[in-house]
């Protein structure tokens, strides 16, 4: 959950299965996937924690990318990170509660599993796309038999300065 927090903004603490409720009345939760959003999927036998993924790209209206830590996958260690997953919507409403996972890279699609829907939160759209495109050329890198390698993009712009230019305001310090 540490990665989830970090990469989305979304300041939730505690096991994965709380985060849906912990969300109500701090953060707009639905059931259409955006990039940066977080999916919440709800606990099971096998996974008692549940689990959360934060959606990476949208490719179409039944498919996103996710990147998530702590979903195991061949040659993956527990706790690994994995970008770029591809995530299905297997429910018959449309509406993301009922999701396939892409083992790995491989194409195909593990067990249905039972999810919440997407928490929303507050970063940037430059930021979401930096992760997004980041994400994406880190998996092209991992297919192609390359290195795999993370980058993480901040933007930020200077305060404006209304006042007089430094070197109007500075001591004249030449030699003379």
């Amino acid at each position: 959950m540490p990665y989830a927090r970090r990469v989305s903004g979304i300041e939730i603490k505690g096991d994965a299965y709380t985060w849906w409720r912990k969300a109500d009345g701090r953060y707009e939760r639905g059931h259409q996937p955006a990039p940066g959003a977080v999916l919440s999927f709800k606990r099971t036998r096998g996974m008692y924690l549940g689990h959360v993924a934060v959606v990476s790209e949208t490719v179409g209206p039944r498919k996103i990318l996710i990147t998530q830590a702590h979903w195991p996958a061949p040659g993956m260690r527990h706790g690994d990170i994995s970008h770029a997953i591809s995530v299905v919507d297997v429910s018959p409403d449309n509406d993301w509660t009922q999701v396939r996972v892409e083992i790995g890279h491989s194409g195909r699609y593990g067990s249905v599993y039972q999810t919440n829907g997407f928490i929303y939160g507050s970063q940037s759209e430059d930021t979401l796309m930096a992760q997004a495109s980041t994400a994406h050329a880190a998996a092209s890198a991992a297919m192609n038999g390359g290195s795999v390698w993370s980058q993480t993009v901040q933007l930020a712009s200077a305060p404006s300065y209304g006042g007089a230019a430094i070197t109007d305001s500075a001591p004249d310090r030449s030699l003379r």
